[in-house]
């Protein structure tokens, strides 16, 4: 979430500046319409919503785990349904420490196994124990 909103920050933070730069420019308190502005909002928009998109996906809603089966509900509400965690397919992608971003440190992880495609999710590193050990920091 903290990605997100430092992504929308300063997107909004460059529109803003390049709003003001066409408003200071000779004939930039013209028709929006002639000078591009509303082409320029819906451009900045787009990005937002996708951005934002883009960096909140591989956050899961919630995780359950059961006996019989693993469920992983994605940021949208999609249901992925794996085995128990004693047979998860779990393969570690990359491993990010804590910082501004994240309190506490996260790994990007695929999940397989089951009826569910196999999916990325990122999650807080105590979360789900991989089947192989994690990767060693060279000295």
């Amino acid at each position: 979430m903290r990605l997100a909103l430092i992504y929308l920050a300063c997107l909004g933070a460059l529109y803003v500046g390049f709003l003001l730069l066409e408003r200071s420019s000779p004939g930039g308190a013209g028709n929006p319409q002639d000078n591009g502005l509303y082409a320029f909002t819906l451009l900045a928009a787009v990005l937002a919503a996708g951005g934002a998109t883009i960096s909140l996906h591989p956050a899961p809603r919630s995780i359950e785990t059961t006996p019989t089966a693993t469920v992983v509900t994605g940021r949208w509400g999609r249901r992925h349904v794996y085995p128990p965690p004693g047979q998860l397919g779990i393969r570690e992608i990359r491993r990010y420490p804590a910082g501004v971003l994240s309190s506490s440190p996260l790994r990007l992880v695929e999940l397989s196994g089951g009826p569910s495609a196999p999916a990325t999710f990122l999650l807080e590193d105590d979360l789900v124990r991989s089947e192989a050990p994690p990767p060693r920091a060279e000295a």
